[in-house]
């Protein structure tokens, strides 16, 4: 291995000691509630100090903007430009806004194409639009396939 690669995986193991759990579990459950670092604590203190000292002045204060600020910051890790990438709850509830802001006008161009092995809570929201008809696909490769006119 280049010691490029070992500089960047101990650099990696350096930001276990910052989630307590990590300490004596093997944390695994990423996709649901993933390992909370120690550091949010603090922020959930501050956070609930605001709410208590400003009230709904907290919205005009940080708090309106917090999500595209938080995107912004992830946008940089994947290479999205900056204002592209917002945060949501989960993946469902930002599926959920989407899917709020079309409804099929042509019924024979009523089809999501969905790959089966993906969360299914966002299936399900596809599925509880009556217009809308999902087609569960295997795998990515099915996907093309899938898609028709």
């Amino acid at each position: 291995m280049p010691d490029a690669a070992l500089t960047n995986r101990r650099e990696l193991l350096d930001y276990r000691s910052e989630f307590p759990i990590l300490a004596d579990t093997t944390y695994l459950i990423n996709h649901s509630l993933g390992a909370m670092p120690a550091a949010a604590e603090q922020r959930m203190l501050e956070f609930t100090r605001m709410w208590k000292e400003r009230g709904i002045r907290a919205w005009g204060e940080g708090w309106w903007e917090m999500p595209m600020t938080v995107g912004d910051q992830v946008g940089r890790i994947i290479g999205a430009p900056p204002g592209s990438t917002v945060m949501h709850q989960n993946v469902a509830i930002a599926e959920a806004i989407i899917v709020s802001c079309f409804r099929p006008v042509d019924p024979r161009r009523n089809r999501v194409v969905y790959e089966e092995g993906n969360f299914p809570s966002v299936r399900y929201l596809y599925q509880a639009q009556p217009e809308i008809e999902v087609v569960d696909v295997d795998d990515d490769r099915a996907i093309i396939d899938a898609i028709d006119e």
